[in-house]
């Protein structure tokens, strides 16, 4: 949806918030680096955050960077970094905010696992 306000001296064009370019789902190893990168596009500008699904995202964690270049990255994932992870893209125009949000599904699988899969059938 798109705005358009003609105000005297000209046009001035306001375009919602939209956030693309993340993928649906990533299946990682623990020990994997994950990386995903929002593409924001709107007018204004908006800016970008990071937010997670089941509990707020530890950014006081030394694994954890959010923000640099449109990027969220956590080394050395362990299963607990298993969510749900979402770029929310924010704009302000007209006294309002407005948001989007776009969220790729996380599964960290454990080393042993993934390199001996028949081992998943055996009770430890």
């Amino acid at each position: 949806m798109f705005f358009l306000t003609v105000l005297v001296s000209g046009v001035s064009c306001t375009a919602l918030p939209i956030a693309s370019g993340m993928p649906r789902s990533v299946n990682l190893i623990e020990g994997d680096t994950l990386e995903l990168e929002c593409e924001p596009w709107g007018w204004p500008k908006p800016t970008v955050s990071w937010e997670r699904e089941s509990a707020p995202l530890n950014l006081s964690d030394p694994r954890v960077t959010a923000g640099k270049d449109l990027k969220l990255v956590i080394e050395s994932v362990v299963q607990d970094d298993r969510d749900k992870y979402f770029c929310v893209v924010t704009s302000s125009f007209n006294d309002t905010e407005h948001k989007a949000q776009k969220g790729t599904i996380v599964r960290v699988k454990g080393w042993l696992i993934f390199c001996m899969p028949q081992l998943q059938h055996i009770a430890l």
